[in-house]
């Protein structure tokens, strides 16, 4: 194992020091409250009040999931309304609503004037989130030991409104150049943990096999033969079941780098006739998972800054595209996460 410190390590944080973030979030979690929608007042400054929690400030997550429920299209049908058009359209939708929902909240984490908090989601009551702070108490009851030597890249582990993104680099390094050889001399390539989670119903508690690139910074999330480190929808779970996950993803990641690095041997082995021809490998990949048009471009301008006519040029040329985007992290996953795919595609 190499120390992971060999990047840069103003980029990385150690487990404590995420654990501390992790922990100061979950302390200004308000209580979840189930409440009538009819019940909530929605205010012409936008915020809502909410009977035992006081006035919230909806973020964009909160209001696309109150707009489903009352079965409008806030943007579209608002973007020339008055503060007050739109205070009387919700109130009378909120009035005549059925539904009752779990609101999920939080406190200012300075003083905020207008609102107390804001308001993080609207889940159906019967949800039992798996929350980041308990998946960190069990990492640091556990396995405390195996994490002493690995670190989170900062610029990749935060939070949105809707989920929250966790990358940790395990130390493993190994050679793209040549992935059989051990040692980083010819363009290092670290091996790592990608966590996702969504305490706000966006998505379940996931972990993948994640690889960054020194060179570039490129990361790429790789799902071999659907065996993900880690799967879980929120549901309830005990502590004891929690620890079996983490043992088990612990467990199966060194198996995996050793099929990541035969992967990769296999994608350099694969060569194309000429960068046309590995431009349209890009082309046809991405679009056929459904990537738009602006993406698929991006990629190609990544190909011209680094043409490779291999199956490892067409792989660092979606991960740059990935790399590059900036505001929305599920997003970037997504085409990470494909490119994880195209690389399990390759035979070489």
């Amino acid at each position: 194992m190499m120390s992971a410190l060999q990047l840069n390590p103003d980029d990385l944080a150690s487990f404590d020091t995420v654990y501390r973030q992790v922990q100061k979030r979950a302390e200004h979690n308000l209580p979840d409250k189930i409440v009538d929608l009819k019940k909530l007042t929605y205010l012409k400054s936008g915020n809502v009040y909410v009977p035992g929690l006081g006035v919230l400030e909806m973020n964009r997550w909160s209001k696309m999931q109150i707009s489903n429920a009352l079965g409008i299209d806030w943007d579209k049908w608002f973007r020339h309304a008055s503060d007050q058009e739109v205070q009387e359209e919700i109130l009378r939708r909120l009035n005549r609503s059925p539904q009752v929902y779990m609101v999920r909240s939080r406190r200012h984490f300075k003083a905020k004037a207008g609102s107390d908090g804001v308001l993080r989601a609207f889940l159906t009551p019967t949800y039992e989130a798996i929350d980041d702070v308990r998946v960190f108490d069990r990492m640091k009851a556990g396995f405390k030991d195996r994490l002493a030597d690995m670190r989170f890249i900062k610029k990749r582990t935060q939070e949105t409104d809707k989920s929250s993104h966790f990358t940790l680099i395990t130390g493993d390094v190994f050679d793209g150049a040549d992935p059989k050889a051990d040692g980083k001399a010819g363009d290092p390539i670290y091996f790592g943990i990608k966590i996702r989670n969504s305490e706000t119903g966006f998505s379940a508690l996931t972990a993948d096999d994640f690889t960054i690139r020194v060179r570039c910074l490129n990361g790429l999330i790789s799902w071999l033969r659907n065996d993900r480190l880690m799967y879980r929808r929120h549901r309830h779970i005990s502590d004891d079941d929690i620890d079996g996950m983490l043992t088990h993803m612990f467990g199966i990641i060194p198996a995996h780098q050793d099929q990541i690095k035969a992967q990769w041997a296999a994608a350099r082995s694969v060569a194309f006739q000429s960068h046309e021809d590995a431009k349209a490998a890009i082309d046809r990949f991405l679009d056929r998972r459904k990537f738009p048009k602006k993406v698929i471009e991006a990629a190609r301008v990544a190909y011209d800054q680094e043409p490779n006519p291999t199956g490892i040029g067409v792989l660092n040329a979606i991960t740059a595209a990935a790399r590059d985007i900036t505001g929305d992290v599920d997003r970037r996953q997504d085409l990470e996460q494909a490119a994880g795919r195209y690389l399990m595609t390759l035979r070489g």
